[in-house]
């Protein structure tokens, strides 16, 4: 794997993005002890901290993927500005209705908030055929330049991304994310994923996620020197993994069953 922290700083909007969803990260953890506001049972402050820290973790996972598109400069740039305005946007109302006091998704009560929440519910749609155009980019085209098992494990956790955003259907269809209460109820210390009834988003945070676990699968495959056919089970053998545990939460969570070991 390439020298991450040089090789993100080389796509400038990622990165810069990335950066000024650290500083947001830090600033609405410092302002939930001093803003005792709540939204949906919990701090103000809390959900906008997330989808920073969210935020963080995913601009810079794309742009080191991106970075292996050098090759093709024109997707690489089509690509990071388009993540990037899309996140921005979207980040930005989350944050701007952690401000207001109030919720940001499913939040149709008043035309003002029905508009932002449309707004955002748009780039969200966006970034996931950007999403879906990156795999093809990967998978179809084949316009990767990484090493076998690192396209594999990149392709598969695109792939399960693409599923923790069909997931995330299942919560805007009905409006919340816990299944069995209403939103807000007991729920673990800051994630608040219910340990009361089922909770969609550990499914869709699993998904989401899969994308930084695989191409770390292949990477300490390759430091420890094991044959190529083997970092290629390996790889396999870790998506075959993330996608069980996604059906199994997802499952419990539709029952209204919370995560056992949450309780």
């Amino acid at each position: 794997m390439k020298n991450l922290y040089w090789t993100i700083a080389q796509d400038r909007p990622l990165f810069f993005l990335g950066w000024f969803f650290l500083i947001f990260f830090f600033l609405f953890l410092i302002l939930s002890n001093f803003d005792s506001r709540q939204v949906a049972g919990i701090n103000t402050w809390i959900k906008p901290s997330k989808f920073a820290l969210s935020g963080v973790i995913f601009v810079w996972t794309i742009a080191w993927i991106l970075s292996y598109f050098e090759a093709y400069p024109t997707h690489q740039k089509l690509f990071s500005w388009g993540f990037s305005i899309s996140f921005l946007i979207e980040l930005s109302i989350i944050f701007l209705q952690g401000a207001r006091g109030v919720k940001s998704h499913y939040n149709v009560e008043h035309p003002f908030n029905a508009i932002l929440f449309g707004i955002m519910a748009f780039f969200v749609a966006i970034i996931t055929l950007l999403i879906l155009f990156l795999l093809i980019d990967c998978f179809v085209l084949k316009k990767l330049t990484a090493s076998l098992d690192m396209k594999w494990a990149i392709c598969l956790g695109l792939i399960l991304m693409l599923l923790a955003s069909w997931e995330g259907t299942q919560m805007i269809a009905q409006s919340q994310h816990t299944v069995g209460a209403e939103d807000g109820g007991k729920g673990l210390l800051y994630l608040n994923w219910s340990t009361i009834a089922g909770d969609l988003r550990i499914a869709h945070f699993i998904g989401m996620h899969a994308l930084q676990v695989l191409p770390l699968i292949a990477f300490f495959l390759t430091v420890w020197d094991f044959s190529p056919s083997f970092r290629m089970v390996g790889i396999f053998t870790g998506a075959t993994l993330i996608l069980g545990l996604m059906v199994f939460v997802f499952m419990q969570a539709k029952m209204g069953i919370p995560l056992t070991v949450l309780k």
